[in-house]
């Protein structure tokens, strides 16, 4: 995933002088995980419930997140906290269709953590936009497809397109790129056969 400054020394996260880890690493992995398994999200966003231990039997579970019943959107994703590490947050929150993702680390009190938590939140949702760049079925190009009879075929959109911005910047320094798919012929229509990239041109 590409956490430079991470060693994992166990799997609970206890305290060894070989595990250790930092903000910006742990947003990488809380960021893998909403993005590969979304389902999480499921889970992370009860604040409490029952749930089955290993003799199959139900006991009460209490989520620690406290923030999910007090900030807009929150619905994840891990709390953590020893002696020497503190108290811990790596937190996610979606609200009109922006998701962020938001660590700290090394609080003195859950309160602090809670507090810094939001500070980040505010900040970043007042810092940020989201605008439609392009519309489901928009056609954004056409091609030829080797081995075929030579026709231009056009390139639709299978969803709509947006993206999130700063709030100063514009979709004029964005590049559109087609990738086009080594695909198998006969297509019918609506088959797959590529994506489209968004470039920030000006980073």
């Amino acid at each position: 995933l590409g956490m430079n400054n991470t060693h994992f020394n166990n799997a609970t996260g206890f305290d060894d002088e070989n595990h250790y880890s930092t903000t910006f690493d742990m947003g990488i992995i809380g960021r893998s995980l909403v993005k590969d398994y979304p389902e999480v999200l499921k889970y992370s966003s009860l604040t409490e419930d029952y749930i089955k231990g290993n003799r199959n039997e139900e006991f009460w579970l209490v989520n620690t997140n406290k923030l999910l019943k007090h900030c807009e959107g929150m619905d994840g994703l891990k709390t953590g906290y020893t002696s020497k590490a503190g108290y811990n947050l790596t937190s996610t929150v979606k609200r009109n269709g922006i998701r962020i993702l938001t660590v700290v680390m090394n609080e003195k009190s859950i309160q602090e953590r809670s507090q810094d938590t939001i500070k980040l939140v505010n900040y970043a949702f007042s810092k940020l936009k989201i605008e439609r760049l392009l519309n489901k079925g928009d056609v954004v190009g056409k091609y030829i497809f080797p081995n075929s009879m030579g026709d231009e075929v056009e390139i639709c959109l299978k969803e709509d397109v947006d993206v999130v911005l700063l709030k100063e910047e514009d979709v004029s320094s964005l590049k559109l790129n087609m990738k086009i798919d080594d695909v198998k012929l006969p297509l019918q229509k609506d088959d797959i056969v590529g994506y489209l990239e968004v470039v920030d041109n000006e980073g």
